[in-house]
């Protein structure tokens, strides 16, 4: 059989086993997932890789390993465009590239390992394993080997950069993952990134009613909760606000906010400098709650708080602006109390950026919160946005970042 083997080429190999893996009635779920993208043979990759879409596997990797190890390579990177997280897990990669990558791995090998107890898939040695981490999902996983990294005193855990491909220990004594992980930002463009995920959320639902209907069991074992994947949206948010500082110092995460812990966040304990001018800019049409814009605004609030701006402006706005409230560092401890949100009309967010303009606030970002059901456009920004847009996945600004919130999230935050 092994003689059969070598004398198809790499390409054949990877071939037969990706049809292999699409036919198994165990992967009938998995199946268009696995049919995403291309799938290249590389002279100098040493396992395998992907950026959420296209994968990439190693000439020699492929040609010194069995097919059911072949198949586990297949099936990890599928698990990984599945799960999303190339997109999903960005804000844990900026802060730890290094554990984000283990994390994920973690998770996905587990779970290979119990579809596969007749050796279909067999995981090829140097893959990342433990049990200890058995039921716990990626983020879980993240923020617990990112304590141990931070416990062996590495640093700050500015996560910027590739681990190293090693089948030992690498950096610290911590084990390495199998694969790369070619999870940059910037190698797709914004629609990219949409038509990636239409295209998975649509392979996820077709796989779900093949294997519904083989009457077999489906690696999807919970296909609703994948389409509808969220990272902590409040790491989001913090992401977001922390990529707008210019030379502020990071200098430590072993005193972390205590504000977050409970919430599987970290925020460093002091800020050496203060960041510029934020804006919160809050939809206040008939069509959004004012609970909703509640939850936001503390969360904004108390990120601010760890972060020191210059200057807070609140802005309320829907076919208009109704209300603008400034707010200096030491006066956000009283915003809960104070503030004010007036409105009830329609939505049009193109009236902010002139206003912000009008009245000289130069802020370095800007945080805009709506349902996303405009009846204008959705105006012309001279600073980054992150728009958190509540129950409505479909809302899409041709500009800044996107953070679809679902209200239910919200209604459980507190």
């Amino acid at each position: 059989m092994l003689g059969l083997a070598r004398e198809l080429t790499a390409e054949q190999r990877l071939e037969k086993n990706v049809v292999n893996c699409i036919k198994e009635p165990r992967y009938a779920a998995l199946a268009a997932i696995i049919s995403i993208g291309t799938k290249t043979v590389d002279d100098d990759l040493p396992t395998a890789c992907t950026d959420g879409v296209n994968e990439l596997y190693g000439r020699t990797w492929i040609e010194t390993h069995s097919d059911p190890e072949i198949r586990f390579g297949i099936i990890h990177e599928s698990k990984h465009k599945m799960y999303k997280h190339s997109r999903l897990l960005q804000p844990l990669w900026k802060l730890d590239a290094q554990c984000a990558n283990m994390a994920a791995d973690f998770v996905i090998n587990l779970e290979i390992i119990d579809e596969n107890p007749d050796g279909f898939c067999v995981m090829p040695e140097g893959c990342l394993l433990d049990e200890a981490h058995r039921g716990k999902d990626t983020t879980t996983v993240f923020w617990e080997l990112y304590e141990q990294k931070q416990g062996e005193g590495e640093g700050d855990g500015d996560g910027e950069g590739q681990p190293s491909q090693s089948d030992g220990e690498g950096d610290g004594g911590m084990p390495q993952p199998w694969d790369d992980h070619d999870w940059k930002e910037g190698k797709f463009s914004s629609k990219e990134i949409r038509d990636a995920d239409r295209e998975i959320d649509r392979a996820i639902r077709q796989g779900s009613m093949t294997a519904s209907k083989m009457g077999g069991k489906s690696a999807l074992r919970n296909a609703g909760a994948l389409l509808r994947p969220q990272i902590n949206w409040r790491e989001v948010l913090r992401q977001f606000i922390q990529n707008q500082f210019k030379g502020n110092d990071y200098s430590t995460y072993a005193r972390p906010n205590r504000r977050y812990i409970g919430a599987g966040i970290y925020m460093p304990s002091g800020v050496s400098d203060q960041m510029g001018v934020l804006v919160n800019a809050n939809d206040t049409s008939g069509s959004i709650g004012d609970s909703q814009i509640s939850v936001i605004k503390t969360e904004v609030v108390e990120l601010t708080k760890a972060i020191q701006p210059e200057e807070l402006h609140v802005i309320y706005w829907d076919h208009d602006i109704q209300r603008h409230e400034v707010y200096q560092p030491e006066e956000l401890d009283d915003l809960e109390h104070k503030t004010k949100p007036e409105g009830g009309g329609g939505t049009s967010p193109e009236v902010v950026p002139p206003y912000m303009k009008e009245k000289n606030i130069n802020a370095q970002c800007a945080v805009v919160v709506t349902d996303g059901v405009i009846f204008g456009d959705w105006g012309d920004w001279d600073c980054p946005v992150l728009w958190v847009i509540i129950d409505n996945e479909g809302a899409c600004p041709p500009h800044g970042e996107i953070l679809h919130v679902r209200s239910s999230d919200l209604r459980g935050a507190f």
